[in-house]
């Protein structure tokens, strides 16, 4: 953590903090869930062609896209898959078949892997879990150790703390210190931690506020500015995810991606790839291609069902 932390204005474009902030051989630590990720950042790590990533999330959904893209080394999670869409199509052949290249896994619980965040975040070496104890992960993860309590005999689990090289926090809005927040059911249980532990952290929003506005919900503040080296404005950057009071989830175009070409073969998601990563220069591309019409429908929708972000009291 640097002084550059406290500078008054961190916005930069998502192109330009992508390439000065995630360097080939990073571990990247997540945490949208496939409720709010940050697809338009995923994307571009993607397009930038950076190499040998770690990735680690509680849940990692679109982020597998990386590993088609042939970025990804190694998989840190809890769960990776599409949800309603299907299991790990990318993230399996990687696995299983080496396609494009063969990858690490390293799997952990919801809870004990939002424990490793968090003791990432508080500076401590480890923490204590009874979740884990009475399954098969201390046998199929040798990180994972068991701690007996010499007063009480008690058994625990021991899972490492988890320090990402670069966090990338998606969210609704910042202000361009980089005090972030937070609005609907966003996965928010450890976002706070993964900014905390990360030891450089790029902030992607729908909009840039102002410092009054963001100090008219300060409950909606998870990330404070000083855990934040980037703030990059990027509208329908969760897109095809959803962003709670911005926009719904487009599940037809997800369900197009991942049944067409991420489900049938590597061929076919490079197909997506040429057409969706590499054949876009840049996101403002990518919701040209997508179609402003429809975006500003999954808005319009969004506002119908819960309002917008200006009715929201907390």
């Amino acid at each position: 953590m640097g002084n550059d932390r406290y500078a008054e204005d961190k916005r930069l474009p998502l192109k330009e903090a992508i390439s000065k902030f995630v360097k080939d051989g990073d571990m990247i630590g997540l945490h949208g869930q496939g409720y709010i990720d940050s697809v338009a950042a995923l994307v571009e790590v993607g397009r930038q062609k950076k190499r040998n990533l770690t990735i680690a999330a509680n849940v990692i959904a679109m982020a597998e896209c990386l590993v088609g893209l042939g970025c990804v080394k190694k998989l840190v999670f809890s769960y990776v898959g599409e949800g309603i869409m299907g299991p790990a199509y990318v993230a399996r052949r990687a696995f299983e078949n080496g396609v494009p290249n063969p990858i690490e896994i390293e799997e952990y619980t919801h809870y004990s892997m939002a424990l490793r965040f968090m003791a990432g975040g508080m500076g401590v070496s480890h923490m204590l879990t009874k979740s884990i104890l009475g399954s098969d992960l201390l046998k199929a993860n040798n990180k994972i150790k068991l701690f007996t309590d010499e007063e009480t005999g008690e058994p625990y689990a021991m899972v490492p703390a988890i320090n990402p090289d670069v966090g990338i926090i998606s969210a609704q809005r910042a202000d361009k210190r980089g005090n972030v927040q937070f609005f609907g059911i966003s996965p928010t249980c450890t976002v706070g931690d993964l900014a905390r532990a990360s030891k450089r952290v790029i902030a992607v929003v729908e909009e840039i506020v102002s410092t009054e506005e963001i100090r008219r919900l300060p409950n909606a503040t998870l990330v404070p500015f000083y855990c934040v080296d980037a703030v990059c404005e990027a509208p329908y950057h969760a897109h095809p995810a959803v962003s709670y009071y911005y926009y719904i989830y487009d599940l037809p175009m997800h369900m197009h991606w991942v049944r067409d070409f991420w489900s049938k073969s590597h061929e076919d998601f490079l197909k997506w790839a040429d057409e969706w990563v590499y054949g876009i220069e840049n996101h403002a591309e990518y919701c040209k291609k997508v179609g402003w019409d429809r975006l500003q429908k999954l808005t319009q929708m969004s506002h119908k069902f819960l309002g917008t972000i200006e009715s929201v009291k907390i």
